[in-house]
């Protein structure tokens, strides 16, 4: 008998713990978490979440029926990155130079293709941008994008729809703040578009009202992913040509305004040395004219002061020519130069006219279902905690009636 002592004190243990564990749930029932329960709570409300999942379902149906129809066309652009020195440059270093100068000049690649985004939404590109024609599949003649966001393009049904909602109910209190510090008892003209002349100074840039709606618009419509040189344009339209032919001036733009931006430099050198050649040509041909006019005049030269002068007209025209020379040979090392420093665009993939709308989708009516359902949880739940409350806050003294309300709701 006493072998088995432990073992039934250790019983005995086991079960005054498990006495005292029921003794804990029988004195504070309400924290114990019982799934079934939840489980029932939820099955009486299942009407509940059903016409929350039907309200939304509608909703993602008018949110969808009433919604643009818009269009996206992309495309891959690459964009050959610069090398210390070019295939040219180690040829001529090859060969001992030819007479070149064939150190690396070139400055450092400063507009790599992590500034593009910058780029495409900097108001003077945007500006540019909607002064560009773009054909339509539904004008017989291009229009620019100014003109069809300010005389053809109208908001759909269903921003008309959310922004009445909205002025009238989150933004009415500040609508009624902005009607009465607007009231005024003085009779006012009315306001008249101001027309703002546009050159007012080249450094100034001045837009009207109808340019500023605009390009916020189509800024929206316009989106870059860069990954090392790779730069994808995308550009949404609610026409499906006008998208493909909105990429194309995109991309076009981009690569006027970088290869402007990179030659500008070797541009201006190549000009430079250009004007000083001409200059330089026309002083050698002077010389040799004067040489020439000299020698003719002075046929026998009989003194050595004519022999002086001779000998000083003839350095001076050799020093043209040297000069003439080494220009010329300058002029060719800055074209090659700006040959060397025009950026090379690679198009990986072409724009192409898109087949598919963007709402013909049906995910987003899925996402509007799951979040009725979501919302219908969270209103059965919200009303378990409100009785919840309103029975520890409000009705310490008539427990009864909130128990049967609670039992009301879950049967």
């Amino acid at each position: 008998m006493s072998q088995y002592a432990p073992e039934e004190d250790v019983l005995d243990e086991q079960k005054h713990s498990n006495n005292k564990t029921n003794v804990r749930v029988e004195e504070n029932p309400e924290e114990e978490v019982d799934i079934w329960n939840l489980v029932r709570i939820i099955w009486a409300g299942r009407k509940i979440v059903l016409l929350f999942a039907l309200a939304f379902l509608l909703l993602g149906l008018f949110h969808i029926s009433t919604g643009p129809t818009e269009y996206t066309s992309d495309a891959v652009l690459l964009q050959e990155s610069s090398r210390d020195q070019s295939n040219t440059q180690r040829l001529l270093q090859q060969f001992g130079g030819f007479g070149f100068n064939t150190s690396s000049g070139g400055s450092t690649d400063m507009l790599g293709p992590g500034m593009y985004p910058t780029i495409v939404s900097s108001i003077e590109f945007q500006r540019e941008l909607i002064a560009e024609p773009i054909e339509f599949s539904r004008f017989d003649n291009p229009i620019t994008l100014y003109e069809f966001f300010v005389e053809h393009h109208q908001p759909p049904f269903r921003d008309k729809v959310y922004s009445f909602i909205r002025n009238y109910t989150i933004q009415l209190p500040f609508r009624i703040v902005d009607w009465i510090t607007n009231i005024s008892f003085t009779p006012e003209e009315p306001e008249e578009e101001i027309e703002v002349e546009q050159e007012i100074d080249s450094r100034v840039l001045i837009l009207s009202r109808r340019e500023a709606s605009t390009i916020a618009e189509v800024s929206g419509r316009i989106s870059l992913s860069i990954d090392g040189n790779i730069i994808t344009v995308n550009t949404t339209m609610p026409d499906r040509k006008a998208a493909a032919m909105l990429n194309v001036q995109v991309i076009e733009q981009i690569q006027e305004y970088v290869t402007n931006y990179k030659i500008e430099k070797a541009r201006q050198n190549v000009e430079f040395t250009e004007n000083r050649l001409v200059v330089a040509e026309e002083r050698y041909e002077e010389a040799q004219r004067a040489l020439a006019e000299f020698r003719d005049q002075n046929i026998n030269l009989a003194t050595n002061i004519a022999r002086t002068e001779e000998e000083r007209l003839a350095n001076h025209r050799d020093r043209m020519f040297n000069v003439y020379n080494s220009l010329s040979v300058e002029l060719e090392q800055a074209r090659l130069r700006l040959q060397e420093e025009t950026p090379l665009f690679s198009i990986m993939q072409k724009s192409s006219v898109p087949t598919r709308s963007l709402g013909s989708s049906n995910r987003a009516i899925v996402v509007f279902v799951i979040l009725g359902v979501i919302f219908g949880f969270l209103f059965i739940f919200g009303r378990l905690i409100f009785i919840k409350l309103k029975e520890e806050v409000f009705d310490k003294e008539t427990p009864e009636k909130v128990q049967k309300e609670r039992l009301e709701y879950q049967y």
